[in-house]
């Protein structure tokens, strides 16, 4: 049912409140209720459609809102007029950014699945069914570049690999784009060729535009196409979930967080990097200061954590185990780590191991004191 009313912009206690003519009978609201609205977008007069419970409010706007705007509103009187408070209003951006922290946060292991779901899809008789369907260049090109983003003991020594996996996962490809309108080339460079999230939302265009996935029926052939498609379409959501929490993380902490495949004997697993700029303390001479935190999960060594500060050419590193015997001989081997860090050009400010059997506790603060990972800071839309 559409009920008309009038939309208008006012101040009370700092907030914005609707003030609809007339309430349906059909939409029963009491004081002191909260309730959700959500922008569905404007009719031929201009007028804004907000979904209120099972109706449908048509008003005149003052306020700027955009489809798919979520309003929390607060029933704050019904007679003689009846006011709806504006408590929060949720743009379409804050929404899917709210969903991205919401994901990253709740399946951590988002990327790994991933990359073992594909271990699976990609090979025997589903290379068959494939190959036809989206040509064997883009199927060899998603295998080889789903490789290159796991550290192996053949790429383990590439000094360039972390920039490489950055460019190769896609974290960087709409940047790849813009840069694209100005410089043609671009398009032909490995940076965009070799890049697993244009790839999968490639593939994942071209097995949608198959007549059978359109055709209604759930035939065999559809049914053998469904867990590429679900693979492909999930698949462009991690990257494009790691993408939008990366640009938060910068924008409140000036953090950049990165997970890292390993693969082991025993199968993959994942490798945690924080990279904070400034994150200890403001340089008074204008020299840039990093922080790099890694959580390691070692097969033979177990946890292991770094907490490495660089300030130009000067570093320092304190290294966490919770084993006394791995914490010693981790020691013995800093003599040689301060001699391979000297001959790349880093003096050596501090390089120590220590034993740490609150490791786990201390991985928590070190995470939770980022405004990505803590609760009472991030507004999540659940």
């Amino acid at each position: 049912m559409i009920i008309s009313s009038h939309l208008s912009k006012t101040i009370a206690s700092n907030q914005a409140s609707l003030k609809p003519s007339y309430l349906s009978a059909n939409l029963k609201l009491s004081v002191g209720e909260n309730i959700e609205a959500v922008v569905l977008g404007y009719d031929r007069q201009y007028k804004v459609l907000l979904r209120i419970k099972n109706g449908i409010l048509k008003a005149h706007s003052q306020l700027e809102l955009h489809k798919d705007d979520r309003l929390k509103l607060f029933v704050d009187q019904l007679r003689p007029s009846l006011i709806l408070k504006i408590t929060s209003h949720e743009t379409s951006g804050t929404t899917k950014v709210n969903e991205s922290l919401r994901m990253y946060r709740s399946n951590p292991d988002a990327l790994k699945n991933l990359i073992l779901t594909s271990s699976d899809l990609l090979r025997g008789d589903n290379l068959k069914i494939l190959t036809p369907l989206i040509g064997e260049k883009d199927l060899q090109a998603l295998t080889n570049v789903l490789n290159k983003l796991i550290i192996t003991k053949d790429n383990l020594t590439d000094p360039f690999f972390l920039k490489h996996y950055v460019e190769s996962l896609g974290l960087t490809l709409e940047k790849t784009l813009r840069k694209a309108l100005s410089d043609p080339t671009v398009l032909k460079d490995d940076r965009l060729t070799d890049n697993l999230k244009r790839l999968l939302l490639k593939i994942e265009l071209t097995l949608r535009d198959m007549p059978i996935i359109h055709n209604g029926a759930e035939t065999g052939a559809e049914q053998k196409l469904k867990p590429f498609l679900q693979f492909m379409e999930s698949g462009g959501k991690v990257i494009e979930h790691l993408q939008i929490v990366n640009c938060t993380a910068m924008e409140q902490d000036q953090l950049f967080v990165l997970q890292i495949p390993f693969q082991y004997p025993d199968g993959i697993r994942m490798q945690d990097i924080f990279i904070e700029k400034d994150g200890y303390g403001n340089s008074q001479d204008g020299e840039e200061q990093y922080r790099i935190v890694l959580f390691l999960d070692m097969d033979a060594l177990g946890e292991i954590a770094c907490d490495v500060r660089i300030r130009q050419k000067e570093l320092s590193c304190l290294i966490k185990s919770n084993d006394p015997f791995i914490c010693n001989f981790i020691s013995s081997l800093l003599a040689e780590l301060r001699e391979h860090l000297s001959a790349a050009g880093y003096e050596c400010r501090s390089l120590k191991c220590f034993c740490d059997r609150q490791m786990a506790s201390w991985k928590q603060d070190i995470i939770h004191k980022y405004n990505l990972f803590s609760g009472n800071t991030v507004n999540l839309s659940i």
